[in-house]
Parts: structure tokens; sequence; C-alpha cells
């Protein structure tokens, strides 16, 4: 069996019902959708976390009650911010991971006409719009983040 053949072979499901079909990549869908939840949902929980680390080490004493933490506070006060923008760039990165496997199968549908609303079952995807407007929040929430966390960084090292 040549190389094409193996390849053409391995993207083929195997013989099902259009309804199985329909199953199966509906499902991958529902998967992916959920591990991009799950995913935003840790990030909105440490962005949370951080947050408060952030408010309660600037709200620290000028003069800690116990001097051998004053280096550490100031090291804190850089690298609390250094932490949430590594957050949300590792989250950011996931995320778009989880919306090209999205796009894939949706192009995987796409060319296969027997997936298509088999048996006047629902779509196995919205339409473009409400898919691309669902996506907003995901793709968006992490970059804003970004923005607010790297002024703060910025802020914090006297850059202004």
């Amino acid at each position: 069996m040549s190389q094409s053949e193996r390849v053409e072979k391995s993207h083929t499901l195997p013989s099902a019902s259009p309804l199985e079909h329909y199953r199966i990549v509906r499902s991958q869908i529902e998967h992916e959708d959920n591990v991009i939840n799950q995913r935003l949902s840790w990030f909105v929980a440490a962005q949370s976390f951080l947050f408060t680390a952030n408010a309660m080490v600037l709200n620290a004493p000028p003069t800690p009650l116990f001097p051998q933490f004053r280096e550490t506070v100031r090291l804190l006060v850089l690298l609390v911010p250094l932490v949430a923008v590594c957050s949300c760039l590792m989250i950011y990165t996931t995320v778009v991971a989880g919306v090209l496997a999205l796009r894939n199968l949706r192009e995987f549908v796409s060319r296969r006409p027997d997936l298509q609303e088999p048996d006047h079952l629902p779509p196995i995807h919205g339409s473009f719009v409400t898919s691309t407007l669902g996506l907003v929040v995901p793709l968006l929430l992490p970059l804003l983040f970004l923005i607010v966390w790297m002024l703060l960084l910025v802020r914090a090292v006297g850059w202004s």
C-alpha cells in the first residue's frame, strides 16, 4: 500500500450510517467546545487569584514587619504581573489550538455531504456568524487581560 493510499484510508470514516458519522463528529465538536470552556474557566480563576495577589503586594506596608521580606515584596511586584502575562499567553495558545481543531472539524464536515444534516437533524455546527461570535470571548478575553497586565508590569518597572 502506497503512502497516499494510507493517508487516504486514515481520513475515511469506517463504514457506518450517516447518523453514526454525524454523532461521532458532533461528539468531537462538543469535546473541543468543552475543552475551550474549561481552559477559560481556569484562566478566569487564575486571573482572579493573580489580581488579588497583586493588590495585596501593592498594598503591603512600605516598611515590612519583617525587614528581611522587603526585597521579596519588591520582587513580587514584578513577578505577579509577569506570571499573569505568561498565563495569558499560555491560555491564549491553548484556546487557539481548540479553535483550530473546531475549524478542522467544520472543514471535514463541509467536504462530506453525507454528514450534513442526516435524517433532518439540526446542523452539526452553527452558522458561520454564530460560530464566529461565539469565539469572541475565548479569543479576546486573554488578550484583554494581557494588555492590562502588560500595563501594570510597565508601571511596576517604572517605564511609564
